[in-house]
């Protein structure tokens, strides 16, 4: 797990696009394996996944207004991933 802190542009509607803060946990995710050394049975692929922990614009804080948007999100998992790995 690594905390990310990241600017992102968010479409407030009638506020327009604005420039928000964003501090997430980023999980890096296990590609799985059919078997273990062993020969026991291995474990299933999980995903990388992020948790959006706040979200604040001008000061204001629209956590719970954006955090599921921003978990869902395509191009904000592709900025939390190459700031994870960016990172390393």
């Amino acid at each position: 797990m690594r905390k990310i802190n990241t600017t992102v542009t968010l479409d407030l509607g009638v506020f327009g696009e604005r420039e928000c803060s964003v501090i997430a946990k980023y999980y890096k995710g296990h590609p799985g394996s059919w078997y273990r050394s062993n020969g026991d049975p291995g474990d299933p692929p999980e995903p990388d996944e992020v948790e959006v922990i706040s979200v604040s614009c001008d000061g204001i804080d629209l956590t719970d207004l954006a955090a599921e948007y921003l978990s869902e999100n395509d191009n904000f998992l592709e900025t939390a991933s190459e700031l994870y790995y960016g990172a390393e």
